[in-house]
C-alpha cells in the first residue's frame, strides 16, 4: 500500500524542487492457507449436487484464488459434472464454493469417488486438506438373470446346445451364480451330460453361455426333458416367472424295433393240445 504527503501551503519559505514524495508500505503478513472444509463426503447418486467449500485461514485484502483439477473413479459426464477449474474468493471474503452435480442411473455399481485437488494459488497457500473426495454411493437394485430362451428342442443326434443367461440390463459389478439339473426325465451320462458349475458374468456385459452335451444311443425311447435352474447368486437376483429356469427337449431319432416269429414254421402233433411259439 502506498500514501502521498504533499508541500500544500508555505510560510517564510517557498517550494522547493521536491514537493511530493511517495510513502509505500511493504505489507509483512503471511498470506492465508487454504483448505477444502470438509475434506470428504458421500452421497447417494440420486441427490442431485453437492456444493464444495474452501476456506481460508483467515480474511485477506487481496483476492485469492486456487486451480483445481478433478480425477477419481467415477465418470466425469456421466455419474458427476465438474470441470477442472478455478475458484476465487474476493477480498474480504473468507470462503468460496463450488458445484457438484450427481448423475442418477439405473445401472447397478460398486461405490465411486470424485477427487478435487488444488494444484495452484494465488495470493493463499496450501492449508491443512488441498485434496476433497467425494464418494458416489449407488441406489440401484442388481440386475436380474434369467435364461433366453426359455426352452428349446433338439434331437438326439445334435452334439451339443448352447444354453444362455441373460441379464436384464448391464451391471458394473461382477455377477456370479451357479446353473444345474433341477428336474426332468432324462437321465444323466445316459441321455446328456452336464456338470454343475458357476458361471461369471463380467462387468458391462449382459450374457453368458453354458454348453450341454447331449448323447445318442440306438434305443427307440419316448421324449426326454431336462430342466436346469440357477441359484447361490451374487451382484444379480433370481427372475420371477418365465426365465427362472430352462426346459431341454430331447427328441429321440431312432427308429422303432422290428418284430418277427422266430421260425417261419412250427410243426405239432395233432393231440398235442398246445404249441409255444416265439416271436
Amino acid at each position: 500500500e502506498s500514501f502521498i504527503v504533499q508541500m500544500v501551503a508555505y510560510t517564510n519559505v517557498s517550494a522547493g524542487g521536491i514537493t511530493e514524495t511517495t510513502i509505500t508500505i511493504t505489507d509483512n503478513d503471511t498470506g492465508p492457507t487454504i483448505s477444502w472444509l470438509p475434506d470428504s463426503a458421500s452421497v447417494l447418486e440420486n441427490s442431485g449436487s453437492i456444493q464444495l467449500t474452501a476456506s481460508l485461514s483467515m480474511v485477506s485484502g487481496l483476492p485469492a484464488s486456487i486451480n483445481y483439477t478433478v480425477s477419481g473413479t467415477a465418470t466425469n459426464g456421466m455419474d458427476y459434472t465438474l470441470a477442472d477449474g478455478t475458484l476465487s474468493i474476493p477480498a474480504g471474503s473468507i470462503s468460496g464454493n463450488i458445484t457438484i452435480f450427481i448423475g442418477n442411473d439405473i445401472i447397478d455399481e460398486n461405490p465411486e469417488t470424485v477427487i478435487v485437488r488444488m494444484v495452484t494459488y494465488t495470493h493463499t497457500s496450501s492449508g491443512l486438506s488441498s485434496e476433497y473426495t467425494l464418494t458416489i454411493t449407488d441406489d440401484d437394485n442388481p440386475p436380474m438373470i434369467s435364461f433366453s430362451p426359455v426352452s428349446y428342442t433338439a434331437i438326439e443326434n445334435s452334439g451339443v446346445v448352447n444354453i444362455t443367461a441373460v441379464l436384464s440390463l448391464e451391471s458394473e459389478k461382477e455377477i456370479s451364480f451357479d446353473y444345474g439339473i433341477i428336474g426332468g426325465t432324462a437321465v444323466a451320462n445316459d441321455d446328456y451330460t452336464l456338470n454343475a458349475s458357476t458361471l461369471n458374468i463380467l462387468a458391462g456385459s449382459t450374457s453368458k453361455v453354458f454348453t450341454c452335451a447331449i448323447l445318442d444311443d440306438a434305443l427307440d425311447e419316448y421324449n426326454e426333458t431336462i430342466i436346469i435352474g440357477l441359484s447361490n447368486y451374487i451382484n444379480v437376483s433370481e427372475t420371477t416367472g418365465s426365465g427362472s429356469s430352462y426346459t431341454l427337449n430331447i427328441q429321440d431319432d431312432d427308429n422303432p424295433p422290428t418284430v418277427s416269429w422266430t421260425s417261419s414254421t412250427f410243426n405239432t402233433n395233432e393231440g398235442s393240445g398246445s404249441l409255444y411259439i416265439s416271436a
